[in-house]
């Protein structure tokens, strides 16, 4: 297995700072990451890298050793810390 492993992107299209501390991003099947203290700017992108790693400014790693995205289809879902649905992408 690719310790990197299947990425995931999210992009800050505002012009302000998004927390995403206590956030949380799902699939299909409820497999769940909880984002640690993070704090995405304006413009900014981070891969959200389904394997193990050091987590950086550009880069958070779920650290799961399953798979956790379908290849032929499944639904990235992105709850705010209080589970609201922010976004829903479905492929």
């Amino acid at each position: 297995m690719n310790p990197r492993g299947p990425t995931t992107p999210f992009k800050n299209q505002g012009e302000q700072e998004i927390d995403l501390t206590g956030w949380r991003v799902s699939d299909e099947a409820n497999h769940q990451y909880l984002v640690p203290h993070f704090i995405l700017h304006p413009g900014a992108r981070v891969m959200l890298r389904t394997g193990t790693g050091k987590n950086s400014a550009d880069e958070l790693y779920w650290g799961s050793r399953l798979t956790i995205w379908n290849n032929d289809h499944d639904t990235v879902f992105l709850r705010d810390a209080e589970g609201n649905l922010v976004v829903a992408h479905s492929y």
